[in-house]
């Protein structure tokens, strides 16, 4: 073979391996949490390795945001009514918890994509959360529970399964082994688009908030 010729074919082959490892979701996805009769709406815009989170009130009013870079692990705060913003120090250490996972095999569309359903178990503390799961390229969602720490049951639940890597929960409902529904997450939307870079970046007129 050509030596030119072979050499255009492994450039080729190298471009095709790193667009594949590289891919991920890009665009806008809205969902609301429920706990009990409280509804919190929340939008996150993912481009690359930034995520700006946004949480909405109950009229669609942005209440609060935060930036985060997933190589940086850094996260940035913003009141957009008081025009404020500081860093996020989050040193937690991430628990341990043992639970049981199980594939159930079941499938479902849920805004026109196939979703898995995945049920993780942890008997001491009496709880079973069932995610519905679009397997995709979403690669961010783990780098960004790990960035995030959050200690609330569906992020910690969510990081106990092994296959989580390409997943995203379109649905998830947390119970009791009795089968009190506790609380639910539920994608709104999902939307793939290219988004302007300001969104990840401190609007000028922000001023730090100094603790």
């Amino acid at each position: 073979m050509n030596i030119h010729l072979a050499k255009s074919i492994s450039f080729a082959v190298c471009l095709l391996l790193a667009g594949s490892c590289f891919s991920q979701f890009q665009g806008i996805i809205d969902f609301t949490r429920k706990k009990g009769s409280v509804f919190i709406k929340y939008k996150y815009y993912v481009s690359g390795q930034n995520v700006r989170i946004e949480e909405l009130n109950t009229n669609g009013d942005v209440e609060g945001i935060q930036l985060v870079n997933l190589e940086s692990k850094k996260i940035f705060a913003l009141n957009p009514t008081r025009k404020l913003f500081f860093e996020v120090s989050n040193r937690r250490p991430s628990p341990k918890l043992a639970t049981k996972v199980k594939a159930t095999g079941k499938t479902k569309e849920i805004h026109g994509k196939t979703c898995e359903e995945w049920i993780v178990k942890n008997d001491r503390q009496d709880r079973s959360i069932s995610f519905w799961m679009s397997k995709g390229e979403y690669n961010f969602f783990i780098p960004l529970l790990n960035v995030l720490n959050r200690r609330e049951k569906f992020s910690v639940y969510f990081l106990t399964i092994a296959e989580n890597r390409s997943f995203f929960p379109m649905y998830a409902a947390e119970s009791t082994k009795s089968g009190e529904l506790l609380g639910e997450l539920t994608v709104t939307n999902m939307e793939s688009k290219a988004l302007d870079k300001e969104l990840f970046v401190i609007p000028k007129g922000y001023t730090e908030f100094e603790r």
